[in-house]
């Protein structure tokens, strides 16, 4: 396990899932040609990524709060699956986050609550074991916007898991619904980051002079931070979510705040320099 400490604030990614894809099958414009234009060095010659699938637990103000629970045992990751397998090669699997979280030393019952950046099946799908909460003593917390579309709009968008990964919740009254800034500790609060999908939210961690953000997918590799106009195949707004990565940059790209992708592979952390145009991984 990678672990970060942000002052009082320790952060551990909890990982599920590792693949290698050409990086243009997610975003069009990120040939390899356009890459090595655009910035050098953090594409393979190939054009071939690392992608992750994993959970950040983050212990602060006594909580501990699993962001995303990954993929579960759905139609939807099994297709996604097949298709990884078709066009590069799955490096790491876990079953999933839970029974990687528990190898951790965090037992079911230890996260008190879980946070769903948004609701594609890749970050709800561990939710629930079976037909119960697959963490019991949690709440279940989600932005009330992203709730409100995707439990009328499921069927818009094959990548949404509502009903087998989060209506159960709702309707057995374990989740609540938030406004998209809403503060989970003094430390952690919610940023809204619409357009991959609606009600999106990233996580930024302040704490000791130090501080971090969980980007949620405002991006899927680095290169989308470093080219945030280039469009991903998955956005549900495209131009709103060129907007919000845009601006994702200038708050967070000034090479000190800690970024933590929910998929960028290896660390899957690093520092942003807007102004220099780069990535430094840490």
């Amino acid at each position: 396990m990678t672990t970060w400490t942000i002052g009082d604030v320790r952060i551990t990614k909890v990982p599920q899932m590792t693949w290698r894809i050409p990086l243009s099958g997610l975003l069009p414009e990120a040939t390899p040609a356009a890459a090595a234009v655009r910035a050098p060095g953090l594409l393979a010659d190939d054009g071939m990524a690392e992608i992750s699938l994993h959970g950040l637990v983050v212990e602060a103000g006594g909580r501990t709060i699993l962001v995303d629970t990954c993929a579960g045992h759905d139609a939807g990751a099994e297709s996604v699956l097949d298709v990884v397998r078709q066009v590069g090669a799955i490096t790491e699997h876990h079953p999933d986050v839970r029974s990687a979280a528990a190898a951790a030393g965090w037992a079911p019952g230890s996260i008190d609550t879980v946070l769903c950046t948004h609701l594609h099946f890749d970050h709800v799908g561990g939710n629930l074991a079976g037909d119960e909460p697959a963490f019991p003593a949690a709440r279940y917390v989600l932005a009330g916007d992203e709730w409100a579309y995707w439990s009328a709009n499921e069927s818009d968008d094959v990548y949404a898991s509502v009903d087998s990964s989060v209506r159960p919740l709702v309707e057995a009254g374990l989740t609540d619904l938030v406004d998209a800034d809403h503060t989970l500790t003094d430390e952690v609060r919610l940023v809204p980051t619409p357009g991959h999908t609606p009600g999106h939210v990233s996580v930024h961690i302040d704490s000791g002079g130090e501080r971090a953000v969980i980007t949620g997918d405002v991006a899927h590799h680095p290169m989308e931070l470093l080219a945030p106009e280039w469009t991903m195949i998955a956005d549900v707004d495209a131009p709103q979510a060129v907007a919000t990565r845009r601006a994702f940059v200038d708050r967070f790209g000034d090479g000190e705040t800690l970024v933590l992708g929910t998929h960028f592979g290896g660390s899957s952390a690093g520092r942003l320099d807007a102004s220099a145009g780069t990535w430094t991984r840490v």
